[in-house]
């Protein structure tokens, strides 16, 4: 909530200086939409991205093991608990 009135705040604080707000509001909007491109293109570019040729196949691990838990002896352990202690 209080980034939302930050820029509200800083262009009232510059109005008390005499400068234009509306040329301080246009540099801020600049610079924010020119961090978000530095940012979003160094995620892709800068940033190595070797995760995500490794995520397919971790996910793909889980995903089986997860099937085999739920199939694996399902019918004979409803309602009853096992706590491996069993015989």
């Amino acid at each position: 909530m209080a980034v939302m009135f930050m820029t509200p705040y800083v262009l009232i604080m510059l109005s008390f200086s005499g400068l234009n707000t509306f040329e301080v509001a246009k540099e801020r909007i600049f610079d924010t939409f020119l961090g978000g491109m530095i940012a979003f293109l160094s995620s892709y570019i800068i940033f190595p991205n070797w995760e995500s040729f490794q995520i397919k196949k971790k996910c793909t691990g889980i995903a089986h093991c997860k099937l085999q838990i739920s199939f694996s002896g399902s019918s004979d352990s409803i309602g009853r608990r096992n706590y491996g202690n069993e015989l």
